[in-house]
């Protein structure tokens, strides 16, 4: 089993990435690194997370299957929280189209995909301590409720993509089509 961690070097320090490592190897899950440093991004930041764990497949069986959900929830809860507090009031420098710098808050998403469906969950940076372990353990309850629902083969015809994102005041997890997230929070 896998998680994958896309990140910039400079907005996680690589004692913390070990740290990781570490604990996910305790539960039989690999970590496989992808530093995206010096390297061009399209400039979607609005839309896609900087800092992205992806969910594969497999672990995302095991939560839909319900033998390993306690056992996954255990495994993520710390990276993430962790990843989480290094990312906190981080700013990434980026050169936009116009030729200018401009410094923008970074961002965490957690992906993964179910059926004919990609989902990006945006991890909100500024929530409270107290509401943090509130909004991972849901983020498990959300991604067990996908995975129950009715499975259907992979048909590349039918695929969409999805942006979750948490609701403060209610406590969960909205799920938005990536056109209507792009027309409601992209200005």
């Amino acid at each position: 089993m896998e998680i994958n961690l896309t990140y910039y070097s400079d907005l996680i320090d690589e004692d913390n990435i070990s740290l990781i490592e570490n604990k996910l190897k305790q539960y039989s899950i690999t970590l496989s690194k992808n530093d995206i440093s010096g390297r061009p991004q399209m400039s979607a930041d609005d839309i896609l997370s900087q800092t992205i764990i992806t969910i594969t497949p497999l672990l995302v069986s095991g939560i839909a299957i319900n033998i390993l959900s306690n056992l996954i929830y255990d495994a993520l809860k710390t990276p993430i929280l962790s990843i989480w507090a290094n990312l906190k009031n981080k700013k990434i420098t980026k050169h936009s189209a116009n030729g200018q710098f401009e410094e923008k808050e970074t961002s965490l998403g957690i992906k993964f995909r179910m059926n004919n469906d990609s989902y990006e969950m945006k991890i909100p940076l500024n929530l409270s301590d107290e509401l943090k372990e509130t909004c991972v353990t849901k983020m498990l309850s959300y991604i067990i409720i996908k995975a129950e629902q009715e499975t259907k083969p992979f048909d590349p015809m039918l695929f969409e993509n999805h942006i979750v994102v948490y609701n403060k005041m209610t406590q969960e997890w909205e799920t938005i089509g990536l056109p209507e997230f792009i027309q409601k929070y992209i200005k």
